[in-house]
């Protein structure tokens, strides 16, 4: 009688592993959705400044011809394309390194450290642009300005200019912390 009593109690606790086993692949189904789609929706932001930057540097090219039609200096027009192409290929490699479509199936280490090069050489390609920029800005404000001191023309310029740059520091900002959100998310969900 011991013996089918023992029986009863093994299959009895089969039963209830197999219960908590098809509960621990759910729970552990249901963090992966939640992680996946935490990046999505987090990363998504910076995925698509990312994209709408690669669209401007795809119109490059207009510029650049409309300053050599208008006969800008050649130097000017050099070092418009040298700050595009340099911002274009940071731009790349940080986009390469984070690899936003595949943070999410990343073990927490290699997050990390993809989170970690990304931060470095977003800082880089802010650094580069900070000695060139501020030359093409002077030049574009007196080359508008017909190299006199036409008042009016350089105000406008000048406020045009440095109101793209403050938005452009609001938007890396906010890409920030939208990346620290989701690395805090998915730190939070896979434990």
């Amino acid at each position: 009688m011991s013996q089918n009593e023992d029986l009863v109690e093994l299959e009895a606790l089969k039963q209830q592993f197999g219960l908590i086993n098809e509960k621990l692949e759910k729970q552990s189904l249901i963090n992966e959705k939640m992680v996946s789609e935490t990046v999505r929706i987090k990363i998504g932001r910076m995925e698509r400044w990312y994209r709408n930057r690669f669209s401007l540097y795809a119109l490059a090219p207009v510029p650049v011809a409309t300053f050599i039609n208008m006969g800008f200096h050649w130097g000017f027009t050099a070092l418009f394309v040298a700050i595009s192409v340099a911002q274009f290929l940071l731009d790349l490699k940080c986009y390469r390194i984070l690899n936003p479509k595949k943070l999410d199936s990343l073990s927490m280490t290699q997050a990390s450290e993809n989170v970690t090069q990304h931060r470095y050489w977003r800082t880089l390609a802010d650094k580069v642009i900070i000695v060139p920029l501020p030359i093409l800005a002077v030049w574009t404000v007196l080359t508008a300005s017909g190299y006199t001191m036409n008042i009016p023309i350089i105000t406008v310029t000048a406020a045009m200019i440095l109101g793209g740059v403050i938005w452009g520091v609001k938007q890396q900002k906010t890409n920030m912390k939208k990346l620290d959100e989701a690395m805090e998310a998915i730190r939070d969900l896979k434990g």
